[in-house]
Order: structure tokens, then C-alpha cells, then sequence
């Protein structure tokens, strides 16, 4: 599944450029895993993870994955201004983008998302793009 989410997001993630990790609004539990680089030790991160890209034609996209194996509520806002440089509130389109295509979730001058019940394994797409 995440690589069928990889190829509908191909402009961003191999064409665009990563622009930070996402701020969740709410706290996300930790998960433990051992890492065995160099020597074996223990290593937490947060089970529910996202990072913010751009693409060329200017389209912002927060990718968010659910690593856990129970369903995960996320909320987190995003000032697409502050990545694309357009100035003072303006409109944005958000829109959720899966392998199928994209699928309308409205606008506001603030991207202000709540992703709930992320499947376990899960994977979002959230795309924001300037509304005309």
C-alpha cells in the first residue's frame, strides 16, 4: 500500500523538495524499537509521524503514516504561507490524495486538519493548494 501511495505522490517525493517534519497539535504516544546500527540500544518515536513537501508546480503535501498497530486521531495546522511565500491570509484548497486520485476536503486561509482513526500501518495524503 505504501508504495502505491509512493507513486500517486511521485512529484513531491522524488520530483519536489521535504520542507520540515509536522507539528502535531496533540501528543502522540512514543513506540520503543531496538536499533542494532553500531551496537544495539533502544529507540523511541513517535507512532504516528508526518513531514511537509512542495512540489514544482507550487502544491504543498503532508504526508502522515501510522506505525502503530491501532487506530490513531491527529490533528495538526499548517500555514501553507510560511513554504510559498504568497503573503497574509489567503485561501487555500485541501484535498486528500490516495492511489485512486484526490478527493475534496474543503478550504480555509489556515490548514487546519484532523486526521481521525488512521488505520493501523495507515498512510494520508493531505494536498494544499491555492484556491482560485
Amino acid at each position: 500500500e505504501l508504495c502505491r501511495y509512493r507513486l500517486a505522490a511521485k512529484d513531491f517525493l522524488v520530483c519536489g523538495q521535504l520542507l520540515d517534519e509536522l507539528h502535531p497539535q496533540t501528543e502522540v504516544p512514543l513506540a520503543t524499537h531496538l536499533w542494532n546500527r553500531n551496537r544495539p540500544h533502544a529507540a523511541h518515536v513517535p507512532e504516528v509521524m508526518g513531514t511537509v513537501w512542495r512540489d514544482a508546480a507550487g502544491r504543498l503535501a503532508v504526508f502522515v503514516v501510522n506505525a502503530s498497530g491501532s487506530p490513531r486521531r491527529l490533528s495538526f495546522s499548517v500555514d501553507p504561507s510560511a513554504w510559498l511565500g504568497s503573503g497574509g491570509k489567503r485561501a487555500w484548497k485541501a484535498s486528500l490524495l490516495t492511489p485512486e486520485g484526490e478527493q475534496p476536503l474543503g478550504s480555509a486561509t489556515q490548514a487546519e486538519v484532523v486526521l481521525g482513526d488512521l488505520p493501523p500501518r495507515g498512510v494520508r495524503v493531505v494536498l494544499l493548494t491555492p484556491a482560485p
